[in-house]
């Protein structure tokens, strides 16, 4: 069942911490890697081929660095379609490949560079069926039971 969900969205002006903010980033999918978790948002990866799960090679350090650590920790990243006119920057990442399904592009935001996407999410708990034996005291012949003793 999923556990959280988070928002993400990674600054390509970098310079506005002073922090690695990629090192940070890659900390926390390690930190929640364990748990059953969807994490969705703005990236800002460029030159990654999201449909081969291979970088550009073009790419820089940084996005080369998040991509090994995406199948390293065993993610999936359900968005194939372009969430910008050249790039896939917007991902939605989960631990479970079946969590997200019928990922749609709607069309470009009225004031942005990126595309509206939708998905589904499939939150249904799977069924387990046990079988437990249970008895009823209260019809138990006693006396039968003593008697065979």
């Amino acid at each position: 069942m999923l556990q959280s969900v988070g928002i993400c969205y990674r600054t390509p002006t970098e310079k506005l911490y002073d922090i690695d903010i990629h090192a940070e980033l890659r900390k926390m999918l390690q930190e929640v890697a364990d748990r059953n978790f969807m994490l969705m948002g703005d990236f800002n990866y460029r030159n990654i081929n999201w449909k081969g799960t291979v970088c550009v090679s073009s790419a820089s350090a940084e996005t080369k660095m998040f991509m090994e650590c995406v199948p390293d920790m065993f993610l999936t990243q359900h968005v194939k379609c372009l969430t910008t006119d050249r790039s896939v920057l917007d991902l939605a990442l989960s631990k479970e490949p079946d969590l997200v399904y019928d990922v749609n592009n709607l069309g470009r935001f009225a004031n942005s560079d990126h595309y509206r996407l939708k998905w589904d999410v499939n939150l249904q708990n799977k069924e387990c069926n046990t079988t437990r034996t249970g008895f009823n005291y209260r019809v138990m012949n006693v006396q039968g039971t003593r008697d065979r003793s």
